[in-house]
């Protein structure tokens, strides 16, 4: 005798995914600066942000152990700050 088979909605394990194809908070966008400020407060904005992400992966922001094409993608909008942070963490240096 077989079992005959039960409807059910599908779910994940996981209840905080709830788009595996994405939505627009993961859609990667270029890092933007203040209108108001133009290109110099953006380029400054960015340069803090790295020099933060410097600080935090390795306590110091050494000219030697820096990454100058992870730098130049996050800056030109190819990566996100997440994927530039990433990148650090798997660097020979880290």
């Amino acid at each position: 005798m077989a079992v005959p088979l039960q409807v059910y909605p599908l779910t994940t394990q996981n209840a905080r995914v709830s788009n595996l194809a994405g939505d627009s908070s993961t859609v990667r966008t270029e890092l933007r600066g203040s209108s108001a400020g133009g290109a110099d407060a953006y380029r400054s904005d960015v340069d803090n942000l790295i020099e933060q992400a410097y600080r935090q992966i390795f306590f110091h922001a050494m000219q030697s152990d820096r990454e100058p094409y992870l730098e130049s993608q996050l800056r030109s909008g190819n990566i996100t700050l997440r994927d530039f942070i990433r990148g650090l963490l798997v660097s020979e240096r880290f």
